[in-house]
């Protein structure tokens, strides 16, 4: 995610915050990456707060990825179980400009600083990045947290490979290098990550557990902070063509704004970003377009939904293949 307000230093990235929800490389298949940038911690300068955990069939069945965020944490789960926890220091805007408004990401690259790092294998096009759906549940309740909160463990069920939603009673990148932080999945025990020297493909990580997905409700538990059961903002991708315009909007380009990515963002183009039988899928196709030998899509949802504090949960199935770089995260606006 990326901060719809840029008030802060020099109102461009990485000043007012970025989150990474979920972000993988190829050439490390299935670890997934949790990571936040500010100013003083950022991958410029190796000091980016992250952490990672491995989901073995991360490209055969969806597993739901959620961020809480509240006045004092940035949490992040998979199928409710916690690998990544970002506290507030109240020590300055430098550690903590998550007090503004900020908005949603979602992008398939190919190559660049990170995810090029081992080359891109042309063998994986076209490549897939799946969503079975995206909700917004408002943050409702500001009392302090417990210093260990309880983390829910899956369930001894299976996920399905076949994407089920759960209904819903109705109805703002720069992406990071590679991070500084390794961390091991403890159901039990909060996480907080430590910055460590850059991981490499045979870095040690954790097996993740089989999960099951989550429930679209958020129960409020007395002394935790809280958030709606019903989300207000949601996109379940249940018309078929282009994604919803009154919801979502493209970057377009080449480059990846810095990070030296080797595809072309299109702008609503169905090849690259279209809906059928309830799943978005983001796709990258080999293909020259300009200067560009592969095209691909980059949506958000700046102007469209650009909140403060809440929960988010991404229902997605993510693409194997050397030289992919899918991530779902929050950004700047003038970073963007």
């Amino acid at each position: 995610m990326l901060a719809s307000q840029s008030d802060y230093g020099t109102q461009f990235w990485p000043d007012n915050g970025e989150i990474d929800i979920l972000e993988c490389v190829g050439y490390q298949p299935g670890v997934m990456h949790a990571t936040i940038h500010t100013k003083a911690y950022n991958h410029v300068l190796g000091t980016q707060k992250s952490a990672s955990t491995t989901l073995p069939d991360f490209d055969k069945v969806f597993h739901v990825h959620r961020m809480d965020w509240t006045p004092d944490y940035i949490r992040v789960f998979i199928d409710g179980v916690q690998y990544f926890e970002y506290k507030n220091s109240k020590t300055g805007w430098e550690q903590w400009p998550f007090n503004k408004k900020q908005h949603i990401l979602m992008n398939l690259a190919i190559g660049g600083t990170w995810g090029g790092l081992q080359g891109v294998d042309d063998t994986i096009f076209p490549n897939k990045l799946q969503i079975d759906y995206i909700r917004v549940f408002a943050f409702i309740n500001s009392t302090a947290a417990p210093s260990t909160p309880s983390t829910t463990s899956p369930s001894s069920a299976s996920p399905s490979a076949a994407p089920t939603k759960t209904p819903t009673s109705s109805l703002s990148k720069s992406p990071t290098l590679a991070p500084t932080a390794t961390t091991t999945v403890t159901p039990s025990a909060v996480i907080t990550a430590v910055p460590t020297p850059i991981p490499s493909a045979s870095s040690t990580s954790t097996s993740y557990p089989t999960p099951t997905k989550a429930p679209s409700s958020s129960p409020s538990l007395s002394g935790f902070p809280s958030f709606a059961s019903t989300p207000f903002w949601a996109d379940e991708f249940d018309r078929d063509g282009l994604p919803d315009p009154s919801k979502w909007s493209y970057d377009v380009g080449n480059s990846g704004w810095g990070n030296n990515e080797l595809q072309y963002y299109t702008n609503a183009n169905i090849k690259n970003a279209h809906i059928e039988n309830g799943i978005l899928t983001i796709e990258a196709i080999k293909e020259v377009v300009g200067t560009s030998s592969y095209s691909s899509a980059r949506l958000l949802t700046k102007g469209k939904n650009d909140f403060l504090y809440g929960r988010v949960e991404v229902r997605a199935k993510i693409p194997a293949g050397r030289g992919n770089w899918p991530s779902v995260w929050m950004l700047a606006s003038q970073s963007d």
